[in-house]
């Protein structure tokens, strides 16, 4: 508290609860609305001194208590005759008179207690004194209190037992996939046209086949959308299940030559053709990035930091943009025709109300392919559902963090859009 108010400031911080109690007291008190340092002080002492208030019954009963075993131990050291004294003994239990009877207030006064010895009088007036002062005439709610201290005390000794290390067990350290650069893709650089057997170019949903989100029906995803063997292995095959080792989508090339399909390279590859694709008159590449926030602007028109710069005009097919969303974990569209052409591809009806057509649809807003046209939906290539394996696939996107209050999280969980979710 040194220097305070001369460059030293003090801060009180509080609940809600104690902030209305100190409001309140404000109020009565000063006839004020504003909480100000004294009234924190005031309401500090004030409750220092109901504490104390409780805790004076306790204090007497213990001090009680504590002349009376005195009294036993010092005839019991006197007689000749060692026997057990049973003042000592607190008593168990009370006798329903002792309960409920019209004495029970009586037998709780600190005044009825009267010890026998002269000099334990003097200690006992002492406290009659102590408990009269703050207006305690019983020993009533002390046994409760007592027993709370207890409970609280056997907890915290109990605390202590009940700690144990956890000792996760991790998986064995994987071993990383040297890179490696085929001639197939500098030739697609060059030429800008895919070779007729090109292993190194792989549908990007067939990746996921070593993932948890396995379940992913591969043929009914374009094939035009291709990842290169480079981003496609990460590490060595000892892994069956390489959820942590999906490389984020940043680098997609895409053809002049042939519009209709998206490469995705790696890192190490765009680093290593970067002088060819600058040369080069047939492909662009260009930098992209998931939405994953909806402040972040949406980097799906392909057109940010391109190399080269594309003709004019020039705009990516947009359902394959949008799988290219899906892929990369997208949370959120740009406008509200997006996520209506999204939910027609993936088969899901969400905005029907009609309580008719609720046979129909499934819990996850899915619809069979012969009720598509009962409620007149677009086409689209799904024959089951593949909310739960694009569920596994944002999770594995998103590396466990909650993604439910963003698009694609209420699209997936069954729960529509509305137009003004997309200003």
């Amino acid at each position: 508290m040194r220097k305070l108010g001369h460059g030293h400031s003090v801060l009180f911080c509080a609940p809600l609860e104690i902030q209305r109690k100190l409001g309140k007291l404000a109020r009565v008190d000063h006839s004020r609305k504003d909480i100000e340092v004294r009234d924190v002080i005031l309401w500090c002492i004030d409750q220092t001194c109901v504490t104390y208030r409780k805790l004076v019954p306790v204090w007497a009963k213990q001090g009680v208590s504590y002349q009376k075993r005195f009294v036993a131990w010092t005839k019991l050291w006197k007689s000749s005759v060692k026997l057990f004294p049973q003042d000592v003994l607190e008593k168990e239990a009370k006798t329903l008179q002792e309960h409920y009877g019209f004495e029970r207030s009586n037998t709780n006064k600190i005044s009825g207690y009267h010890p026998a010895k002269q000099y334990r009088r003097i200690q006992f007036k002492q406290i009659e004194e102590k408990c009269s002062s703050v207006d305690v005439e019983s020993f009533r709610g002390a046994p409760m209190l007592e027993e709370q201290e207890q409970e609280q005390e056997q907890e915290r000794e109990l605390h202590h037992e009940i700690e144990r290390d956890q000792d996760n067990q991790r998986p064995p350290r994987a071993g990383a996939v040297q890179h490696s650069f085929c001639e197939e893709l500098k030739h697609f650089v060059q030429k800008g046209m895919l070779p007729k057997e090109h292993p190194c170019f792989i549908p990007a949903f067939q990746i996921l086949s070593t993932t948890s989100a396995n379940g992913c029906d591969v043929p009914c995803w374009s094939p035009k959308l291709l990842v290169t063997s480079d981003f496609a292995q990460v590490v060595d095959g000892q892994y069956k299940e390489t959820d942590n080792f999906l490389r984020p989508v940043n680098w997609v090339v895409s053809s002049l030559i042939d519009p209709t399909f998206l490469v995705i390279m790696s890192p190490y590859e765009v680093n290593k053709l970067l002088p060819e694709i600058v040369r080069s008159r047939s492909v662009i590449l260009h930098m992209y990035s998931p939405r994953v926030t909806k402040d972040t602007p949406s980097f799906e028109g392909l057109t940010f930091c391109t190399t080269p710069s594309p003709p004019m005009p020039w705009s990516p097919g947009v359902s394959l943009v949008d799988q290219l969303n899906i892929f990369a974990g997208q949370l959120y569209f740009r406008n509200y025709e997006a996520y209506a052409r999204v939910c027609g591809f993936l088969g899901l009806c969400l905005n029907d109300t009609n309580p008719r057509n609720a046979d129909l649809i499934a819990s996850d807003g899915f619809v069979d392919k012969r009720n598509r046209q009962l409620l007149r939906m677009p086409g689209s290539p799904f024959s089951r559902s593949p909310v739960l394996p694009l569920r596994l696939l944002l999770g594995i996107r998103r590396k466990g963090h909650s993604y439910l209050s963003t698009h694609m999280g209420q699209i997936l969980h069954g729960r529509p859009l509305l137009t003004e979710d997309f200003l």
